[in-house]
């Protein structure tokens, strides 16, 4: 299970796993993934081959940007910022791919904050995604 939590005092994204008796301690994601700005988990892949989440880490487009970490053994490679075919300026958020893997969820607000005006539902082709882990 990932989640978010500011305990830190910034929100990272941490994990937690399920053994025979419950769950294990929280175990916060490394740097790279979890910087001094705040990120957000979205989704793990079915088989854990990668990690969608998002930040408004420096470098992005714009506000909150949607990024893949890929899995590379024990651990996780660099993210990157899924690019301009989704990151725009406003904020782009809540990233998952659809059960059927062909497709990219996601929710993009604008008015410059998440809590500001509705936002929508964006669908892309997955292949974005498939592509950033190849």
């Amino acid at each position: 299970l990932y989640f978010s939590s500011n305990r830190d005092g910034s929100w990272d994204v941490y994990r937690v796993r399920q053994d025979g008796t419950g769950w294990s301690a929280p175990q916060k994601l490394p740097e790279g993934i979890n910087t001094a700005a705040d990120e957000w988990p979205g989704s793990v892949e079915a088989e854990g081959r990668f990690l969608l989440f998002s930040s408004i880490r420096a470098g992005g487009a714009g506000a909150d940007d949607i990024y893949i970490a890929c899995a590379s053994g024990d651990g996780w490679r660099a993210p990157v910022m899924l690019g301009d075919s989704i990151n725009t300026a406003a904020f782009e958020d809540t990233p998952l791919i659809t059960p059927d893997g062909r497709y990219l969820l996601f929710g993009r607000h604008g008015g410059g904050h998440p809590a500001g005006p509705a936002g929508a539902l964006h669908r892309r082709s997955a292949d974005v995604v498939n592509r950033a882990c190849d």
